[in-house]
This record gives C-alpha cells, sequence and structure tokens, in this order.
C-alpha cells in the first residue's frame, strides 16, 4: 500500500520531463553546444527529481530504510520501462536508447535514472534526521522555586530522563538564583510528553497532600 501512494510521486518527474527536455531544446541550445545542453539538461532534471521528491513524498506516505530502497527501485523500473516504451512510441530507434545509457556520450540520463532510484532514499534519510535534530532540541518543563526544580529534578532523573536546571549558578558555598528570574527545568523535547505527564503526577500528589 505504501509504494502506491507514492507512486503520484513518480507520475510527476514526467511532466517535469517534459518541460525539462523543452527548456534544453528551446532555451539551452541557443546559448550552449548540443553535449553541453544535455549535459546540463540531465542534472537540472536531476534536481527537480529531488525537489519533487523531497515536497511531496514524506506528506504521502512515510517510509523506512528498506522501504525506501524499494520504492526507488520500483520508481526506476517503471522510468526505464516508460522511457523506452515512448521512445520506441516515438520511433526512435533501440540502439539510440541504450546508447543514452552511456555517460561517455555526453548524455547523463544514466544521472536521471540513478537519482530517481535513489531519490525516496536521500529524502527519507534527510527528513529523519531532521526529525530527530527537531526533537531532540532543549525545551522548558517548568520554572518555579528553586527546591521545588531541585526536586522534579530527581524525579525526573530517577524516571530515566535526562533534565537539568537553568538560571541555578553556583559558586562555592551553594547555589545561587538571580532574583529577576525563576529556575527553570529543561529536558529534551523528544522527553516532553513523559515530563508533562510526571509533572501533572507531582502535581496531584501535592494537591491531596494539603487536604489529607
Amino acid at each position: 500500500m505504501k509504494y502506491l501512494k507514492s507512486l503520484p510521486v513518480w507520475l510527476c518527474f514526467i511532466p517535469a520531463a517534459i518541460l525539462n527536455g523543452g527548456f534544453r531544446e528551446y532555451v539551452l541550445t541557443k546559448y550552449l553546444d548540443t553535449a553541453p545542453a544535455t549535459v546540463t539538461s540531465g542534472i537540472l532534471l536531476s534536481i527537480l527529481i529531488l525537489l519533487i521528491t523531497w515536497l511531496l513524498l514524506p506528506r504521502l506516505v512515510t517510509l523506512n530504510r528498506k522501504e525506501s530502497y524499494i520504492t526507488g527501485g520500483i520508481w526506476m523500473l517503471l522510468t526505464v520501462l516508460f522511457e523506452f516504451t515512448s521512445g520506441i512510441g516515438t520511433g526512435v530507434p533501440i540502439e539510440e536508447l541504450i546508447a543514452a545509457y552511456n555517460p561517455l556520450s555526453g548524455n547523463l540520463w544514466i544521472l536521471v535514472v540513478l537519482t530517481t532510484m535513489f531519490a525516496p532514499v536521500i529524502i527519507s534519510r534527510k527528513k529523519a534526521i531532521y526529525k530527530n535534530e527537531t526533537r531532540d532540541r532543549i525545551v522548558e518543563l517548568y520554572r518555579g522555586e528553586l527546591w521545588e526544580c531541585q526536586l522534579m529534578e530527581s524525579i525526573l532523573k530517577d524516571n530515566g530522563i535526562n533534565c537539568f536546571l537553568k538560571n541555578n549558578i553556583r559558586n562555592g558555598y551553594g547555589p545561587i538564583v538571580s532574583p529577576a528570574e525563576q529556575v527553570q527545568v529543561m529536558i529534551n523535547e523528544s522527553d516532553i510528553e513523559k515530563g508533562v505527564t510526571i509533572l501533572k503526577s507531582i502535581n496531584t500528589n501535592s494537591s491531596e497532600g494539603r487536604y489529607d
């Protein structure tokens, strides 16, 4: 099912390739020789494929590493089949179609095919890294008096949550708290849900203790 959801992304490569071909024929060849124009066109199409994958694939489906490779393989096969089918259908000799896969001929079609194959892997990995980096930001869980924050720090660490206190300056005699700022309990954003649950539990127990 995930692979079917990724197909609309691949379908977007077709109009991108057509537009890129038109840009090569009507713009690039006016300013460049055939060989440089062909190379430039191949690079531009590869960039477009990566850009389309970056914009669309994460919105449609989430892929793990194995699924990304399988998706890329499917896209590559579809690209090769489409290229040969459309080429033969328009009367292009099969020898010419095969020759396009030789980079020594000045045609970078093989780069386009490889980019199509590895685009899901590259984009999925980049998105995963970005997501992990975002979720590992340091955020504030609570702010209050020093003794409250120290107690909370101890409870959080007992529950396996890394944390530290901010605005808690220590000298040789003990902690000094800035009178203008309260002490803050800082944790990783990835632990925020667990931290909030513990915070609510502490507040609930404190409230019940007042009425005992």
